[in-house]
């Protein structure tokens, strides 16, 4: 180069040198301009100035501060918007951004960026005005429109380098009117530590995020504007190395929606390996959320109906497309609510509008979704909800593949409800298993279920309202579960549930289509349900249902079916009888069943706790099919085979019904020899008004056999009703016709018996016609709406501001009804109403009018001697008033004698006046005004003081007396009234009480004033009463404080002396008692004390009876017992508590003795004692003397465990013990003496006692007993004419069965000897004097077993007594039983073999019995049947005991059978052969005395014109009998006079002939010489014209006793009599001598003959 080049390079060098020098110097000076304040100073202000101007709003920048290398710093910039309002303020900004790579183009970095207090507001309120920084966009716009050619755009992405971020203090506000959205952030702190940064791959890299103290608030106001970008949008993949969250507060809302949440985290920590949406992968690590509470309220909207469009969309699998594993998840101890509408958290029922979780805890790890692979181990979770759930421990392990879901360890426990077990799921693919679930496989183990059902009712509350869910809630449910099998067809394996230990479930079987509801099918072969009966009263209220429950029930059999129908056979197995069905239903579109049900041994007595009712046997079959009622066909067939009632068993009982198109007929038939029955009913079903017509035909039955009544009553009649309706709607007619009763053989007529309903919502009416009963009911309403207007009628005069409302429909109401007498009522229903005025009744009711009529009139009842005369109830009420009043005039009933009682009162402003008042022969016995009012809700009692009268006597009281009921307290306020020295006081501040407390004070009280009421004339009880009685806590636990004292205390007129009664409270509830009673009767002291406890009080006494005088008895029995003397003593403890006492004592009898007025028999207890507890009453030898010292003597005890069924074990024994010793003076129906031997051992229960019994009646007895005038009456109706049924013998009605008296519940071995000369006498009438009298001798062994069934057998014969009758008042006739009577019995009580004779002996003349054999005979031989000869007439009652033969004879004394050559005596033996004849005869002879004269063959009368002048004749003849009589004394001379008048036919034509016989008799030497002289004088007619006058002593005869018997005699004789035809009549003299002797067969005469050769025999025969 040359040296002008070079110095030309140079220069240029130097130029370029100096250049750049100067531009370095420059770039320098620059630098430290901007580096320095100054020149930050400048261009901050020009950078302001500039904003400023642009903008026209004020922008601050407090200090900045750039650097070359890329570092920013930025305080206090501050920019308003238009309006002045703060659009940005930032305190501090620090940032590193390297400017030269971002120069060179290269990435741009920002790095170490520090930003603190940052305050931003972006706010747009309308879309014209936009935000409130477009001014910054309008001021920076470009304003040039040149158009640029633009180059091809550079697609290479843009590279950022981030950094750190340290963000804190920020408060950025953001308000969008018009796109609905307000949010703020609210940063307290928030660090970011980026990695990397790649916007092309959209990979972020980040390393620790901190978070802290942090408020987000985001509220969407308007729904979002649908987009229409469809463009993809490219999915990043991010990273984070450690992530946490503390103390943000996240606040959205979104109102489109109705959602408001608000998520306070406390601690939340978790890294994030990868996540990579590209490839659907995530995978995040440990997730931590610790001390957070997150609250959603959400609230329903109603959004518009989209117009939604359907497109075909290509299937989709179940399995997502994405990867996700996270290590583990963490809570602890968080918290969330939710709610729904407001809805408000209720403590005990889980709402899902309403959650409140606490202490939510959950631990999940090893959680991992890969290639249709989902793996979980469920460690544990838990959490407290508001409800009261409480997930105590939830684990398990899942794992789910696409062909199976398995689920093991499970473990669960929620409140009191545990789950553990394991289940599998098996199935082709998830996707398969959606779209046909029921091949997949289920395998389900879980051996241990324990559920509580309250916790179903935190999910369904209403179910606690099922009083049998609440019930079996209160046991925990356990059991097991087994099922496998595909879920088309699940087998459940044998399983059992228990409730509680005796109650339990056990089934096995099978269930079909379990996934598709509708289709679901079971077959469960075997069920079993076992429960006991204290399990089911849980659920089963016994005294509601009127039942009770059998000890042990058991339900067994199976069941198959689907939802439409149903096959089961079952059995209901109880201790009480069994119920098994066969039987299938279906319910689907139409109703079809068919089954048989059977009924075994079913205790009907025991279910029904009746008695009355037994043992029930029946059959049920029914077929039937219908869609409706309306169209229902069916069958049914009811059968009881057995069914007891009353110790009655109906058998064959059959109900047969057949139904067509909802109609058809049920029809029974029922007969037997106690009922006989038919019943027609015509049924239509219909499922709106249903209706039946009814037709029964009670052809008869026995009510008694039948054990409806304890009267023999048999009943007839029959019935026809109609129903149609509903319960609400309905019309009841029925007819009763044709009733009749038969009671004691006589019919009363029931008369017609109409009833007829209807009733309707509007309407009500009922009507009853009967000759008892007559009742109308009408209303214009139905029988609810009457009666709750009658309820609000009487509810308003208590209201103390009383409604008055208008009515709508004013209910009206009208009542008439009576009660008649009738026969049937008192006789038969109600045997002991002797009598009853007619009852009438009368309502009226106007709601409109608000009046109330009423009148019930009782003008008289006598109910088994208890009168009540003149009863009246009435009421009168109407707007303002109602008075009511109740009074009778006279009330008799045992020891009560009230006269002139009424009660009246008048409730008007809510206030009731009353009025009570007795009167008693025209004066006020007692009289008390009260008044009752409510304040506010307590009610208050006052008695007025004006004419306040206690037992005749004016008493005063306190003017202001009051009682205030309250509901926890009763308040006496001035309650104190007073008469002379008598007082009563009542308050709540007894001296000496601490403690809440009721109390009365007395001071002189007389019982007499109160007693009085019931008897003015007999005072019941007598005594002065002071002290005072207060109960203390009466409403929590009340316990009983006294100090009473009554004096002269009487008692039924007997001395009881002093009274005292003390008690005092002694801390803990406790109480001690002291009761004396002193200087009277008794003497006796009842020390001790007891606690008061809320279900039974503690007590500890002691009894002590120091004396207790037996004179006192004599009143007590009301004269039962007389001549008492003696004492009883003893001591008893008692322990325990009130309902379940112990006790434990001995009392001693101290020469008590007294006498049973009725029985005069006087008892001596000498020096006996007892001794009793819980257990018996113990007998030690127990002696119970007569008056002859001979004694029963009693051992053993009577077992008092049960006193309603007490025990025995007792051994009786008894020497010549007298019982009965009176005469009719004491007693007028059962008198005379009964003395006996006994030998007696009692055993068992009161249910089924056991006697054993040897019992002798001794000779010394004889007892009369009176059949009382009611029974002689109801014997004096049975006649001799019985009315039959010829058409039906068996009619019921008319069928007179034979009595038998059945006794069941007693086990009784006895035998009975009654000795020779007991007595045993009946007087059936004491007006006719008939009676009975039997004396015999007997052996008698009889048994009874527990089901009634007696034995008896033995034989008791005659040896004396009689029958003395008198026959319709007109004659006394005695018959004498015959010493050969015996009944025998040999078996059957019922059914004796009777050999019963008994006779009548009557001395009359033979002449009518002979009258046909004596006709045309003479006057002689007529003569000798005219005297008179014994006869005897017998009535012989042979056969059975129930179906006695009855047949009478004529007999005449052995002596007198030779009377007229025997002739008489053959006449009667050819009498008794000829029955008809007989009874004539025998007839005669007890009415008239004489023999009916029969017609003769010759023509002579006889009949009833020869009986009126024989009875004259022995008129007439009796008294110049009885006139010789007076006349001879006792002269030992007889004259005897006897009358005969008859028709002479012996001459050419009849004469009427009358002849006076006479006849004397003397007895000589010592009665040994017997001289007799007689004739017959002619008085009309004569016999003897021919040969003169007769003679007057035509016969004599001469007769001598040759043995003092009188067995031999020798008689010389001289007598006229007619001999024959030829011979006429002629005189006979001669001697002869005479044997007599009485034998009725003739071995007994061969017997008396050779007595020596019977001896013989008979030791030969020993």
């Amino acid at each position: 180069m040359s040296e002008k080049s070079k110095r030309i390079f140079f220069k240029i060098l130097r130029i370029l040198g100096k250049t750049l020098a100067v531009i370095l110097i420059l770039l320098l000076l620059l630098v430290l301009f901007i580096r320095s304040p100054w020149g930050q100073g400048i261009i901050v202000d020009k950078a302001i100035n500039y904003i400023t101007n642009k903008t026209n709003t004020e922008v601050q920048i407090e200090k900045l501060f750039v650097t070359f290398d890329g570092n920013i710093s930025l305080d206090g910039l501050y920019l308003e918007d238009t309006k002045g309002d703060t659009l940005v303020y930032s305190k501090h900004l620090e940032a590193e951004i390297p400017l030269w790579s971002i120069i060179n183009g290269g990435a741009i970095g920002v790095d170490d960026v520090a930003w603190e207090g940052l305050k931003a507001n972006i706010i747009r309120k309308d879309s014209v005005a936009g935000f409130n920084y477009q001014f910054l966009i309008d001021a920076f716009a470009t304003t040039d429109t040149t158009r640029v050619n633009q180059a091809a755009a550079d697609t290479t992405a843009l590279q950022f380098n981030l950094g750190d971020f340290t963000f804190k203090d920020f408060d950025l506000n953001y308000f969008d009117n018009v796109g609905g959205i307000q949010a703020r952030l609210n940063l307290k702190e928030l660090e970011i530590n980026m990695r990397k940064t790649d916007l092309e791959n959209m990979s972020f890299e980040v390393g620790d995020v901190y978070l802290n103290d942090t408020k987000v608030v985001y509220k969407q106001t308007k729904p979002f504007p649908v987009s229409d970008d469809s463009s993809e949008v490219p999915m990043p993949k991010f990273s984070v190395k450690d992530l946490r969250i503390n103390k943000v507060t996240i606040d959205y809302t979104s109102v489109p929606d109705g959602i408001a949440a608000v998520a306070e985290l406390g601690d939340f920590e978790t890294d994030i390996p990868q996540i990579d949406l590209q490839t659907s992968y995530v995978e995040i690590g440990d997730v931590l959320l610790n001390n957070s509470v997150v609250q959603v309220a959400m609230i329903t909207v109603e959004k518009p109906i989209a117009d939604k469009t359907i497109t075909a969309t290509a299937p989709t699998s179940v399995w997502p497309e994405f990867t996700l594993i996270v290590g583990r998840i963490n809570l602890s101890d968080n918290i969330i609510n939710y709610t729904l509408d407001g809805a408000q958290v209720t403590p005990g029922i889980f709402n899902t509008s309403a959650i409140a979780i606490t202490d939510l805890n959950l631990d999940i790890e090893n959680i991992q979704l890969k290639n249709k692979t989902f793996n979980a181990d469920f460690n544990s979770a838990g959490f407290t909800e508001a409800s009261g759930l409480n997930l105590k421990e939830l684990a398990f392990n899942l794992n789910a593949t696409d062909h199976n879901l398995d689920f093991s360890n499970l473990s669960l426990v929620l409140n009191q409800n545990t789950l553990q077990g394991a289940g599998k799921l098996t199935y082709k693919s998830l996707d398969g298993l959606i779209e046909n679930p029921g091949s997949a496989q289920l395998n389900l183990q879980i051996p241990k279920v324990v559920a509580d059902l309250n916790t179903v009712f935190r999910f369904q509350p209403d179910l606690r309202r099922n009083e049998y869910m609440a019930t079996l809630s209160k046991r925990l449910l356990t059991g097991s579960l087994s099922m496998t099998g595909s879920l088309d067809a699940l087998d459940i394996k044998p399983t059992r549930f228990n409730w509680g230990n005796q109650t339990n479930l056990s089934l096995q079987g099978s269930i079909y289509n379990a996934t598709e509801p509708d289709k679901i099918a079971f077959n469960i072969p075997v069920y079993k349900i076992n429960s006991i009966k204290t399990d089911l009263n849980r659920f089963l209220n016994e005294q509601e249902l009127g039942v009770q429950l059998p000890k042990k029930v058991q339900l067994a059999g199976s069941l198959k079916g689907n939802m439409t129908k149903v096959i089961t056979k079952s059995k209901l197995t109880t201790t009480e009888g069994s119920v098994s069905l066969n039987g299938t239903a279906g319910f689907s579109d139409a109703i079809n069943f068919e089954g048989d049900v059977v009924a075994t041994q079913i205790q009907l007595g025991n279910l029904m706790q009746n008695e009355m009712l037994g043992v029930l046997d029946m059959k049920l079959t029914a077929t039937g099919s219908g869609s409706t009622l309306n169209d229902l066909d069916a069958t049914l067939k009811a059968t009881i085979d057995s069914l007891g009632f009353n110790d009655y068993t109906f058998k064959d009982l059959n109900l047969i019904g057949t139904f067509k198109n909802g109609a058809g007929n049920l029809a029974s038939t029922y007969k037997d020899e106690n009922l006989n029955m038919k019943l027609d009913a015509s049924v239509s079903l219909d499922s709106i008004a249903s209706a039946a017509t009814v037709d029964l035909d009670l052809i008869g039955a026995d009510l008694q056999a039948l054990g409806l009544t304890g009267q023999n009553i048999k009943t007839a009649f029959t019935l026809k009703g109609y129903f149609k309706g509903v319960p609400e709607d309905y019309e009841i007619k029925s007819e009763i016709n044709r009733g009749v009763a038969v009671y004691d053989n006589k019919a009363y007529q029931l008369g017609d018996l109409d009833i007829a309903a209807f009733v309707k919502p509007d309407t009500t009416s009922l009507d009853i016609s009967n000759r008892i009963l007559s009742l109308d009911l009408e209303s214009n309403a139905s029988p609810q709406q009457f009666l709750t207007a009658v309820q609000n009628h009487f509810k308003r005069y208590l209201d103390k501001n009383p409604t008055m409302d208008t009515i709508a429909d004013p209910v009206l109401m009208k009542i008439r009804g009576s009660v008649h007498q009738a026969p049937i009522l008192g006789e038969v229903f109600i045997p002991n109403l002797r009598e009853l005025d007619t009852v009438d009744i009368a309502v009226d009711f106007d709601e409109y009018k608000r009046t109330l009529i009423a009148d019930i009139e009782l003008p008289y009842i006598n109910y088994n001697g208890y009168t009540i005369d003149s009863l009246a109830i009435k009421m009168r009420s109407d707007k303002e008033n109602m008075d009511f009043g109740l009074g009778l005039k006279e009330l008799i009933a045992g020891p009560v004698d009230m006269q002139n009682t009424r009660l009246g009162g008048r409730v008007t402003n809510s206030m009731m006046y009353l009025d009570f008042l007795s009167m008693h022969d025209g004066e006020k016995l007692m009289h008390v005004l009260s008044k009752i009012m409510l304040e506010e809700d307590n009610i208050k009692i006052s008695i007025d003081p004006e004419d306040f009268i206690l037992n005749t006597k004016k008493w005063d009281i306190n003017p202001n007396n009051s009682i205030i009921l309250t509901e926890s307290n009763t308040i006496f306020e001035d309650f104190i009234m007073s008469y002379k020295d008598q007082q009563i006081e009542a308050g709540n501040d007894l001296p000496g009480i601490s403690k809440e407390h009721l109390g009365v004070s007395f001071t002189n009280f007389k019982l007499a004033n109160i007693m009085s009421l019931l008897n003015p004339e007999e005072s019941l009880a007598r005594g002065k009463l002071s002290g005072q009685f207060a109960v203390e806590d009466p409403y929590t636990s009340p316990g009983m404080v006294l100090d009473l004292k009554i004096v002269d205390f009487e008692v039924v007129e007997t001395n009881m002396g002093v009274l005292t009664a003390t008690g005092n409270s002694i801390g803990n509830n406790g109480y001690d008692f002291d009761l004396k009673i002193k200087e009277g009767v008794a003497d006796m002291d009842l020390t001790g004390n007891y606690t008061a406890k809320e279900t039974a009080a503690s007590i500890a006494m002691n009894l002590d009876l120091n004396r207790f005088d037996i004179k006192a008895l004599e009143n007590f029995s009301m004269g039962e017992l007389s001549e008492a003397s003696g004492t009883i003593s003893g001591k008893m403890s008692l322990s325990g508590t009130t309902l379940e006492p112990k006790y434990d004592g001995d009392f001693k009898f101290n020469d008590a003795q007294f006498k049973i007025t009725k029985l005069n028999a006087p008892f001596l207890l000498a020096n006996e004692e007892i001794r009793v507890d819980n257990e018996a009453v113990y007998f030690n030898d127990f002696k119970i003397q007569d008056a002859s010292s001979n004694s029963i003597i009693v051992d053993g005890e009577v077992g008092t465990k049960s006193f309603v069924n007490p025990t025995f074990d007792l051994t009786m024994k008894a020497q010549n013990f007298k019982a009965l010793n009176s005469t009719k003076e004491d007693f007028d129906l059962v008198y005379g003496t009964v003395v006996f031997d006994a030998d007696t051992k009692i055993t068992g229960d009161l249910n089924l006692p056991k006697i054993e019994l040897d019992l002798t009646m001794n000779s010394e007895t004889d007892v009369t007993y009176v059949l009382p005038p009611s029974e002689v009456q109801i014997e004096s109706k049975d006649g001799v004419v019985i009315f039959v049924n010829k058409e039906n013998p068996d009619a019921i009605l008319t069928n007179g069965e034979e009595e038998s008296y059945t006794v069941s519940g007693f086990a009784i071995d006895a035998t009975f000897k009654i000795e020779k000369g007991a007595k045993f006498n009946l007087i059936i009438d004491e007006q006719t004097g008939d009676n009975f009298q039997v004396s015999g001798t007997g052996d008698l062994e009889f048994d009874m077993y527990p089901n009634g069934r007696m034995t008896l057998s033995g034989r008791y014969d005659v040896t004396d007594g009689h029958y003395e009758m008198n026959l319709y008042n007109l004659v006394n006739r005695r018959f004498e039983l015959a010493p050969d009577s015996r009944i025998t019995w040999s078996g059957d009580p019922f059914d004796a073999d009777l050999d019963i004779k008994a006779y009548y002996s009557v001395e009359t003349s033979a002449s009518g019995l002979m009258a046909s054999q004596t006709s045309g005979a003479d006057i002689s031989t007529q003569m000798q049947y005219r005297q008179q000869v014994p006869f005897q007439v017998y009535i012989n009652i042979n056969g059975e005991l129930m179906k006695p033969v009855i047949n009478f004879s004529l007999d005449i004394p052995e002596a007198s059978r030779g009377a007229v050559g025997g002739q008489v005596y053959s006449r009667v033996q050819q009498l008794n052969q000829q029955e008809n004849e007989l009874n004539k005869q025998v007839f005669s002879l007890l009415v008239l005395n004489r023999f009916f004269p029969s017609s003769s063959s010759d023509g002579s009368g006889g009949g009833t014109a020869s009986i009126a002048r024989d009875n004259l004749n022995d008129a007439i003849s009796d008294q110049l009998n009885v006139f010789s009589d007076k006349l001879l004394g006792n002269t030992g001379f007889d004259l005897n006079f006897g009358l005969d008048s008859y028709t002479d036919y012996q001459g050419s034509a009849p004469q009427d002939r009358t002849t006076l016989d006479i006849a004397a008799q003397k007895s000589l030497f010592d009665d040994r010489v017997v001289v007799s002289v007689g004739s017959a004088v002619d008085l009309q007619g004569s016999g003897n014209s021919e040969n003169g006058t007769a003679p007057v002593v035509g016969n004599v005869s001469i007769e001598y006793l040759l043995t003092e018997d009188g067995r031999y005699r020798l008689r010389g004789y001289r007598r006229s009599q007619f001999e024959n035809i030829i011979d006429g009549q002629i005189i006979v003299n001669g001697i002869s001598l005479l044997f007599t002797r009485e034998f009725n067969k003739f071995t007994e005469l061969w017997q008396s003959m050779f007595p020596a050769k019977n001896e013989e025999e008979d030791e030969t025969n020993e």
